[in-house]
């Protein structure tokens, strides 16, 4: 499984310090042990080696469209990336506001959801204000029918946005759908919230199984949405917060103790 990272640093964090904390992450890419405090979920195996990217943004740069995210993201490792130690000095140096974090390990497996090494299919997936990763399966997304159904679902508008063949874009996309059918006079935060509830309502009438371990961020609006879930089979794979750090992530990135495992089926809202 894929490795996934929220950082939402304040005022107070150094460029170097934001810089560390980045290369701590992609550090964890090549890794030969897991670092998972108090589970061991077989899918978090290392290493996760075939792509990773970062989105990010800051809210306060006047220079740009204040709602663009700034995307990187390659087929490539972190340590096989002659451009890795430019992109986190580049990141570190403009101090986002928000920053989203992937590091990709595919299913070898080609008879069960396997997508290729590709840049498409790299994380973060962004359109518009929109940016999302996630670690987790649909299981049998291959199968026909399974694809047919989310694809389905998946409204015209969206689905035309689609560029690669990974079941993380199509839940991206199927969020998006919920999303946009969500009434616009409920709080924000109920309005993301509803919709991750109602996708997974659907994932679950759907007779699917899936761990949805995402993260949401949408730039005009300046929420953030993480979730550690599972529907069915498998508990969901690791996710911990750390709250000193502000961090998200599916290792402690931070060496220090200060970090928790998410409970499991938790999806939270919150506002940069």
């Amino acid at each position: 499984m894929c490795r996934l990272f929220l950082f939402i640093p304040n005022s107070k964090k150094t460029p170097k310090q934001i810089a560390k904390i980045l290369s701590d992450f992609l550090s964890q890419s090549s890794q030969s042990k897991k670092n998972t405090p108090g589970m061991n979920h077989p899918r978090d195996n290392p290493p996760h080696r075939t792509g990773y990217g970062f989105a990010f943004i800051n809210h306060d740069n006047t220079q740009r469209n204040v709602y663009d995210w700034q995307l990187y993201k390659t087929k490539k490792s972190p340590d096989t990336d002659p451009f890795s130690e430019r992109i986190i000095h580049s990141i570190s140096v403009q101090t986002p506001t928000i920053i989203l974090g992937h590091l990709r390990k595919i299913d070898n497996n080609r008879t069960v959801n396997y997508s290729p090494k590709s840049y498409e299919n790299a994380h973060p997936f962004v359109s518009d204000e929109h940016a999302f990763i996630h670690n987790g399966i649909i299981f049998d997304f291959h199968l026909s029918h399974i694809h047919k159904k989310i694809v389905d679902k998946i409204s015209k508008h969206w689905r035309d946005e689609m560029k690669g063949q990974t079941d993380s874009e199509h839940i991206f996309y199927l969020y998006l759908t919920f999303l946009d059918a969500e009434p616009i006079y409920i709080s924000k935060v109920m309005r993301y919230e509803h919709a991750f509830q109602k996708m997974v309502d659907w994932i679950t009438d759907n007779n699917m199984n899936a761990i949805i371990n995402i993260v949401y961020a949408n730039s005009k609006e300046r929420i953030y949405l993480f979730s550690r879930y599972s529907v069915g089979v498998e508990p969901a794979t690791s996710l911990y917060m750390d709250p000193e750090n502000m961090i998200i992530s599916s290792e402690p990135v931070i060496k220090r103790k200060n970090y928790h495992l998410i409970n499991e089926n938790t999806v939270y809202v919150g506002e940069i």
